[in-house]
């Protein structure tokens, strides 16, 4: 669905329905199918999708913004055409204005360059930026605009921004006259043994205690998983195998921090080789274990070649 080519047809279906007072459908790209409708000077959308599936909600904002609305909204509706419909109807409620802009100043945030202008009339600004790659980006009174069609309309006739009201909240005439009748309190400077008492921290020695058990839980449940992938490296590398490589492992496992642990588990290679490695490691660790539970007749001596005959032998017969 081409974004640009909707707006021209979105007119045309309006005015249509200004002139005949009744609604205008459409069938879109895709199958997806727009029904405009302008009553009283505000302009509302059916959209839904023929056969299975739904408008999508990009969809539905690209249609409602070529339609003129600044800010779409919409919602699931029902229709003759569709149970699966929505409907699309403007959401802005503050004030337009046609923009009277001044001099444009030139812009640089980073790498991209671009330039900036203020209307004279409602204060509303906008920024083109382009980076170094040629990316353009779009902002209108601070929000960023994806498409270029909106913002070029925005530049005629946009949004107005919301003036600035501080509000102050006023305080009831009573409430002032019991204030300036209270007499002022100094407050007294407590005891030092107060406030040694107030500065020690308190310890929860329970909840330290168990914090400490579950911290002990988390690491042995991350130390095995890891530990099956060193074992796993040391099938394939002498280097690994050492008894000095892997006690040092094993040491490492017991003392470090479990955020270490923890991001090590979560890491890309443990993530890849563990799936595999402990079938590895389960089989090596059982292979002793399986062997020798085997029966002597488990696996049958092999069978005595049988000699052949010569074939010279064979040829002196047929020849006698």
């Amino acid at each position: 669905m081409q974004a640009e080519s909707l707006a021209p047809l979105l007119e045309e279906m309006f005015e249509q329905s200004r002139a005949s007072g009744n609604p205008v459908t459409r069938q879109l790209l895709k199958g997806l199918s727009v029904k405009a409708r302008e009553r009283g000077g505000k302009r509302m959308l059916i959209v839904w999708r023929a056969g299975k599936g739904i408008p999508g909600a990009t969809e539905c904002e690209i249609v409602g913004q070529d339609s003129g609305l600044i800010a779409p909204k919409f919602q699931t509706w029902q229709c003759r055409e569709s149970d699966q419909a929505f409907l699309i109807t403007e959401g802005w409620q503050g004030e337009l204005c046609t923009h009277a802009w001044g001099p444009t100043d030139p812009l640089v945030e980073g790498k991209a360059t671009g330039e900036r202008c203020v209307c004279t009339r409602c204060g509303a600004d906008w920024t083109r930026l382009t980076g170094p790659r040629g990316k353009v980006t779009l902002t209108y009174n601070g929000s960023s605009v994806k498409r270029e069609a909106v913002w070029n309309r925005w530049l005629v006739t946009g949004p107005a921004p919301a003036p600035h009201v501080e509000e102050v909240e006023e305080i009831p005439p009573e409430v002032l006259e019991e204030l300036a009748s209270q007499p002022v309190q100094t407050a007294q400077r407590p005891h030092w043994r107060d406030r040694q008492k107030a500065d020690k921290p308190v310890v929860d020695h329970v909840a330290v205690a168990r914090q400490q058990e579950l911290d002990a839980q988390e690491r042995q449940r991350l130390s095995g998983p890891l530990l099956v992938v060193s074992l796993w490296c040391a099938t394939w590398d002498p280097w690994f195998r050492r008894a000095v490589a892997i006690g040092i492992r094993r040491d490492y496992l017991k003392s470090a921090p479990l955020p270490e642990l923890r991001a090590e588990v979560r890491g890309g290679y443990h993530q890849r080789t563990y799936p595999h490695a402990w079938r590895v490691v389960l089989l090596l660790c059982r292979w002793k274990h399986v062997t020798r539970a085997l029966p002597e007749h488990a696996t049958p001596a092999p069978k005595p070649k049988r000699k052949s005959a010569p074939r010279n032998a064979s040829r002196k017969r047929k020849t006698a």
